[in-house]
């Protein structure tokens, strides 16, 4: 733990002109907010994509069963003590695992299978992600490769799972 609250605060300290900016804008592309409205676009119109967003939503739904579990089961407080999270949602105030992590990794992992050409571009985008928690605070080291672990395991399942269900 200790070797994880160290890394993380050396990471959020490094001060780059613009990077707190850059790293707001992508932590908000791994939001729920963004995510699901793209996830039902690429539905309504991306014929070869539905495949890929049925395995997503899958594997979007399990997370909404672990990230919760595990939060309230470790209770780990985010590096950023003054974050607070949604007040309906008492999980969303703990770290561990980072559910941002979990999508972007859950997402590239099923892309990748399904676009195996967007995979560098799409890990690239996840891993930015991930730093970028770290990065403005919101999570530990450990939280973010946590979540995409757990990501990457839940797109697998989904994945397999949906092929599975298709026949």
């Amino acid at each position: 733990m200790e070797f994880d609250q160290q890394s993380s605060n050396l990471l959020s300290s490094l001060k780059i002109s613009g990077a707190r900016e850059i790293f707001r804008l992508l932590t908000g592309l791994g939001s729920a907010y963004i995510c699901f409205p793209v996830y039902l676009l690429l539905f309504l119109f991306c014929f070869p994509c539905r495949q890929a967003i049925l395995s997503i939503v899958v594997a979007e739904l399990l997370g909404f069963v672990f990230i919760p579990m595990l939060r309230l089961l470790t209770k780990r407080a985010r590096p950023d003590k003054s974050y607070r999270g949604i007040r309906l949602l008492p999980w969303t105030r703990y770290s561990f695992p980072s559910h941002h992590s979990m999508r972007s990794f859950m997402m590239a992992t099923v892309a990748t299978t399904h676009f195996p050409s967007l995979g560098p571009i799409i890990f690239l985008y996840a891993v930015l992600i991930g730093f970028s928690r770290v990065y403005l605070s919101r999570h530990y080291l450990f939280d973010v490769l946590a979540g995409g672990v757990l990501g990457m395991v839940l797109a697998l399942f989904s994945l397999n799972l949906t092929l599975l269900l298709r026949g």
